[in-house]
């Protein structure tokens, strides 16, 4: 599971979990499964997204039904996944290989559309 100080301010996550995700509450604009989102800063049990700006909300306390906080709300850490770095190494030849088959490909299609 995902940990808010795993990341860093600046770094990109992917929402993967939507799961009760702040239901009936129609004002709060959502990330969206998949997306990748970039951490503005870290919210109560998770992060502030850079891409989703949410006015501040009056949060009710469910005993005392008074104000128990007003905030952004923000999206809890185990709703993410950090991206998968993946290093790619590409021999030279073949490479020089895959361009000079995108040159012949660019050519056969100036030479089609003549």
């Amino acid at each position: 599971m995902l940990n808010k100080f795993d990341v860093k301010i600046g770094e990109s996550i992917r929402f993967i979990d939507d799961t009760n995700l702040y239901e009936g509450i129609t004002i709060i604009k959502l990330p969206e499964i998949g997306k990748v989102y970039t951490v503005r800063g870290y919210s109560e049990k998770g992060f502030y997204l850079e891409e989703i700006k949410n006015i501040d909300i009056e949060w009710i306390n469910g005993e005392t039904r008074e104000v128990d906080s007003v905030c952004e709300p923000g999206f809890g850490a185990w709703r993410f996944e950090k991206l998968k770095t993946i290093k790619v190494e590409i021999d030279e030849k073949l490479l020089a290989s895959i361009k000079k088959t995108k040159e012949i490909l660019e050519l056969e299609t100036i030479v089609g559309q003549n």
